[in-house]
């Protein structure tokens, strides 16, 4: 796969490299605008305000999320650099299931002012923030679209933290509305009758699944991430996605 520096076709005077995992692989150019098979997906670019964006990182959701990450291939390996640090590798491309927490790693080559921006493709987020590690700050995306920082080349490279729920409207749910909170450590949840309910964390694991009768304030210790919630009653099944901070 060959990721341009902007959209999926290869603009002019721009170069592209290109490493084979085997001999023998084929490569074919075409005039021929590629259709978007990527999926949806969130870019998160890094500039310095004198040269635009200077490097990327991307998550892919939704379909054509099953490709394989791509890893981080830099030639000048002091350059400045975003990238998404999973299982020992250093990837440009990473494919997510729309929720949870995505470690984001950044090294500066020299000391200065940048930015963090990002930028969506066909995909809308309930929950967006950015964690800076270093300082603290805690940033909503949504509703500020950049963040502007101090780096040094000293800097330890694990800066950020990207906590998301990516909205998803093949969510198995045939109930509506909100019905479950996180509060001072405890589930707060709006219930009639009888139902099952169901702890389920980024991964799919039931976690915890019990009868209540009602609604329940159910003290917890949750560890922050994102979880599923998931309350069942005859064939009304719910299901609401929350954020533990």
């Amino acid at each position: 796969e060959i990721m341009a520096a902007e959209g999926n076709s290869i603009a002019p005077m721009e170069g592209v490299f290109v490493i084979a995992n085997t001999d023998g692989e084929a490569m074919t150019f075409t005039t021929i605008e590629p259709q978007n098979n990527n999926g949806k997906g969130l870019a998160l670019n890094i500039s310095n305000g004198r040269s635009g964006v200077i490097d990327r990182a991307i998550v892919r959701f939704g379909e054509g999320s099953q490709q394989r990450n791509l890893p981080k291939f830099q030639i000048n390996r002091n350059s400045t650099k975003v990238y998404i640090p999973q299982d020992n590798n250093d990837y440009a491309v990473v494919r997510s299931e729309g929720m949870g927490e995505i470690p984001v790693n950044f090294k500066a080559n020299e000391n200065g002012t940048y930015m963090l921006s990002l930028s969506s493709e066909e995909v809308e987020f309930s929950y967006l923030h950015l964690i800076d590690n270093l300082t603290g700050n805690d940033v909503d995306l949504l509703t500020t679209p950049s963040y502007t920082f101090e780096a040094r080349t000293t800097d330890y490279e694990s800066r950020f933290k990207l906590v998301f729920s990516a909205n998803n409207e093949d969510d198995p749910s045939t109930g509506s509305g909100t019905f479950a909170f996180y509060s001072n450590g405890s589930w707060i949840i709006s219930n009639e009758g009888n139902a099952t309910l169901q702890v389920i964390d980024i991964n799919g694991r039931i976690l915890t699944s019990e009868t209540v009768n009602g609604g329940v304030s159910k003290a917890v210790n949750a560890a922050p991430g994102v979880y599923v919630i998931r309350l069942i009653n005859g064939n009304d099944v719910k299901t609401q996605k929350i954020v533990v901070r």
